[in-house]
């Protein structure tokens, strides 16, 4: 793990789309979705068809590429059933005038917890996104400018409060064993079917996600054990 005037540089943590898993010097690291898999069974449930999981996935997936694409390149193709998301984005940059992110898309691991997860988008705190925050999420954050604020995109039709609760303090932490500077602001940004936007803020409280890593290293014990 090197860094270079605050930009980060994990030469040999490798991201593999098929399958969505990490690998650090070879070692292959659980995601923050997989650690949260407790989690994401009491929420969901066993009742949800395959259909839908495939539709969600594949929503979120063309999403994702289509926005990070447009954030790099200032174009992007998507197909026209999805093209409402994307306004949703698009309306959301106008609004909070995004400038330019520090990380888009970007993996990351702790080295020392062993997990790793893709930051969605890491933003630098300015004046007009403070402004923003204090508008839509009646939140004064004037004193965290020049600090990171980190911003996980869903494309549900809900968003589980208690998988945020889990996921986005994983991300920060993720963020503060790279750079040892936490974010200052984690929001889910909601993007909808209907072009509309929800930034959501959350607190940076890592007692959910520490439970869920509790469990899967104890089950991943049990597993080498059996496999003994």
């Amino acid at each position: 793990m090197q860094t270079n005037g605050g930009k980060l540089t994990l030469k040999n943590l490798k991201f593999f789309d098929e399958g969505h898993r990490y690998e650090l010097d070879g070692i292959e690291l659980p995601s923050v979705s997989e650690i949260s898999r407790f989690a994401s069974r009491e929420v969901y449930g066993n009742d949800i068809s395959k259909y839908v999981l495939d539709k969600a996935c594949e929503r979120g997936t063309a999403v994702h590429k289509a926005t990070e694409e447009l954030d790099k390149t200032g174009k992007c193709e998507i197909s026209p059933e999805y093209v409402e998301y994307l306004n949703a984005y698009v309306k959301f940059r106008k609004d909070f005038n995004i400038k330019e992110y520090t990380y888009i898309e970007k993996p990351l691991a702790d080295e020392e917890i062993g997990y790793a997860g893709t930051l969605d988008r890491v933003y630098v705190i300015d004046e007009d996104f403070a402004k923003a925050v204090k508008k839509h999420c009646k939140m004064d954050i004037s004193n965290c400018i020049g600090k990171y604020a980190i911003i996980d995109l869903k494309t549900s039709s809900t968003v589980k409060k208690q998988l945020a609760q889990i996921q986005l303090p994983a991300y920060s932490n993720l963020l503060c064993s790279a750079l040892s500077s936490c974010a200052d602001f984690l929001g889910i940004l909601h993007l909808k079917k209907d072009g509309k936007y929800k930034l959501t803020p959350y607190e940076d409280n890592r007692s959910l996600f520490g439970a869920c890593l509790t469990l899967h290293k104890a089950f991943a014990k049990k597993l080498k054990i059996k496999n003994k």
